[in-house]
């Protein structure tokens, strides 16, 4: 009982003197605010003003503002960390982006100096060039040299890009327009490291090297290789693209490859050796033919110095492909089919874990056949599933232009005249195509183009491009199975002067490079 009536006693003292404290204490609000005035994203031409009027709710106050940057990781790579840049410290955001092309996170950081309160605001950048996406034609001139438009998605155009850059078409009829995502390189003029978006224009006489960031001549053609007295002849030259952890120039003497990967922090100086890459059985006495066929992990290619096939796969090693026909039974050894005819053309049937392969071969009376093979991904072993001769009356049987579908089909194409042609590999039948509003005048230029992202501009267009009376039209249709979708009008008709050799899709800022989020259907 004695120490119950403590406990209150003491809890009434406590009480007591918590009421009777008179001491003076300075409570003050804190001083609260508001960050106003920057939107969600916007978007910006690479070196014009990038101008966010931000603004804060207080009347008055101390405060300071930091503007830092990251560019968004869009790949799927194996280090997902960013470094964020300061880019200011003004509140009103108004300087010129000198960021390369691409999606960046663009954060505001404003701080009262009074009371340590600091509050974020996060918007969205956009930056391209004025050179960024859109469709790149490479053209015949009516004198039989080289030029490029680009035509906008928004339906503008920039006509003769390479006269309007260097004074002249480049000399030559053109042969191919390889499109570099992210290539590193030593940048001559400044001895810095350089990471940027390449356009290659290659003739049969030359080639130039546009940075699409402004269409500058990046590199001249000597400075691809080591030393200058190791320049390889353009004219033997027929592509240079990407091939996963490397970038290959495809040649008449073998495949140079330069190793590197700036979306995963691997860079080079950007030049290739004075001699190709060894094959992995030790040799390099190999060729390469204009006909390469494009996967994720592999490329194709005819070596018509030892008449067979090789692959090129995503760590530029060189090797020759093995074919079995007919396809291996259970315990069957193999038994390795050799060409012996010309192979005229190599088409690639767009596939997630499979190589499927259609190739064109003529024999010495100029009669051809077909040979439809499949191979697991990174195998350099495949089963011909098919082989058969092009009936003699037929439009394959003696075509200039060939396509494969790329994505969502099984079809080889050939056109002749103003008409296009399907047969399924798998079997051999064969189909005329129906072309809803077909252009007039000569195919130059066929082929499927395919382009994922995460995004609306996502698509999967059947592409065909003809000549008439000096002029090209360029006509994309949606596809589906492989055919353009019945009764259903062009989505896109770009026209202009000269003769499509071949049309390049390019966005710049999305890479469409291997196991990025991103996935193209590259031309060549």
């Amino acid at each position: 009982m004695k120490k119950i009536l403590f406990i209150l006693l003491s809890f009434a003292i406590f009480a007591t003197s918590c009421m009777e404290d008179t001491g003076n204490y300075d409570y003050r609000d804190i001083e609260d605010f508001e960050i106003t005035g920057v939107e969600s994203g916007y978007s910006v031409l690479i070196l014009e003003n990038l101008n966010i009027p931000a603004s804060i709710s207080a009347a008055a106050g101390d405060f300071s503002a930091v503007w830092f940057i990251e560019q968004k990781d869009i790949s799927a790579g194996f280090d997902d960390n960013t470094v964020a840049d300061t880019i200011s410290r003004e509140l009103v955001l108004d300087i010129p982006f000198k960021y390369k092309p691409g999606t960046y996170n663009l954060y505001l950081k404003v701080t009262n100096n009074n009371t340590g309160v600091a509050k974020y605001a996060k918007t969205e950048i956009l930056a391209s060039t004025q050179f960024s996406t859109g469709y790149y034609l490479l053209k015949e001139t009516s004198d039989g040299n080289t030029e490029m438009d680009l035509h906008y998605t928004n339906g503008d155009k920039v006509e003769d890009i390479i006269s309007f850059v260097t004074g002249a078409p480049l000399s030559g009829k053109p042969k191919t327009l390889s499109y570099l995502n992210d290539y590193s390189y030593l940048n001559e003029a400044t001895g810095e490291k350089d990471v940027n978006y390449l356009l290659l224009p290659l003739s049969e006489n030359g080639m130039y090297t546009f940075n699409m960031t402004d269409m500058s001549i990046a590199r001249e053609y000597g400075q691809w290789f080591y030393s200058a007295d190791d320049t390889y002849d353009v004219k033997k030259i027929h592509h240079i693209n990407s091939v996963g952890f490397s970038f290959a120039m495809f040649t008449e003497s073998g495949v140079f490859t330069n190793y590197q990967r700036a979306m995963y922090q691997m860079y080079s100086v950007g030049k290739f050796s004075p001699l190709p890459d060894l094959m992995y059985d030790g040799t390099n006495n190999y060729s390469s033919s204009n006909n390469v066929c494009y996967f994720e992990f592999d490329n194709y290619t005819y070596d018509a110095v030892n008449n067979q096939l090789i692959s090129v796969d995503y760590n530029g090693g060189v090797s020759s492909v093995s074919f079995q026909y007919p396809p291996l039974l259970a315990d069957q050894d193999p038994t390795p089919e050799s060409f012996e005819d010309k192979i005229i053309y190599i088409g690639g049937v767009q596939g997630y874990a499979t190589d499927n392969l259609v190739i064109v071969c003529e024999k010495a009376d100029g009669s051809r056949y077909f040979y439809y093979a499949m191979a697991e991904s990174e195998s350099y072993e495949m089963n011909i599933a098919n082989k058969a001769d092009f009936e003699a009356s037929s439009a394959f049987a003696d075509a200039k232009i060939y396509a494969t579908c790329r994505k969502d089909g099984n079809y080889l194409y050939a056109a002749s005249g103003n008409d296009v042609y399907a047969i399924n590999p798998e079997n051999g039948a064969s189909t005329k195509l129906v072309i809803p509003s077909m252009p007039a005048g000569e195919i130059t230029y066929m082929d499927t183009m395919w382009y994922e992202t995460y995004g609306d501009d996502s698509y999967n267009y059947f592409v065909i491009a003809t000549e008439n009376s000096g002029n090209y039209t360029v006509a994309f249709y949606e596809m589906i199975g492989g055919e353009p979708v019945k009764g259903k009008e062009p989505v896109r008709i770009l026209q202009g002067k000269g003769k499509i050799k071949t049309v390049q899709h390019a966005d710049p800022g999305k890479n469409g490079n291997v196991w990025s989020m991103t996935r193209y259907s590259v031309h060549y």
